[in-house]
């Protein structure tokens, strides 16, 4: 799971620490910490970066801390642009899937997926799960009996189908 400190991504944790428990998967948890020339020269003082990544550190050990007991979290900070790093990260990891919070652009009242999202996607050559839901799970199931599922042809349309159902019989 992709957590960028944000209220979607803190969604997407929960799910998918439940998908963790239900699969009895490890959660490999991932932040990513963007940086620009901007930020770079603005942070240029060791010091100040040393501090910056263990109030990081201690965010997000906060963050994973109420799973850690139903399952085995493994948390990994790196800096760069999110996308490459996720997709980078996934290759190692072979995971089953990847799931991201979504952040949305809206325009002209379409939503849009997020440009990480979105190079996720079509970089890391894994299934992705965009969440954009409830912190209340059992308030989400209710309100939410579908599945949409776009799919590829240029890939196995049967293997997505069987992916797809499989997630959804998990909820």
């Amino acid at each position: 799971v992709a957590l960028d400190l944000d209220e979607q991504s803190s969604i997407a944790l929960k799910y998918a620490a439940l998908y963790a428990e239900m699969l009895d998967f490890e959660l490999e948890v991932i932040t990513v910490a963007e940086e620009t020339g901007f930020i770079n020269k603005l942070l240029s003082s060791d010091d100040l970066i040393i501090k910056l990544n263990k109030e990081l550190e201690d965010k997000i050990a906060e963050m994973v801390k109420p799973y850690t007991s139903k399952i085995k979290v493994n948390t990994h900070i790196t800096h760069g642009k999110p996308y490459e790093k996720i997709a980078e990260l996934a290759k190692a990891f072979k995971p089953a899937f990847i799931i991201m919070g979504r952040s949305e652009i809206e325009k002209q009242h379409v939503s849009f997926l997020g440009s990480n999202s979105m190079h996720v996607i079509l970089e890391s050559g894994f299934p992705v799960v965009t969440i954009r839901g409830e912190m209340d799970i059992e308030k989400y199931r209710q309100e939410n009996q579908e599945i949409l599922l776009p799919l590829d042809f240029k890939k196995g349309v049967r293997e997505q189908v069987s992916g797809a159902i499989d997630l959804a019989g998990l909820l």
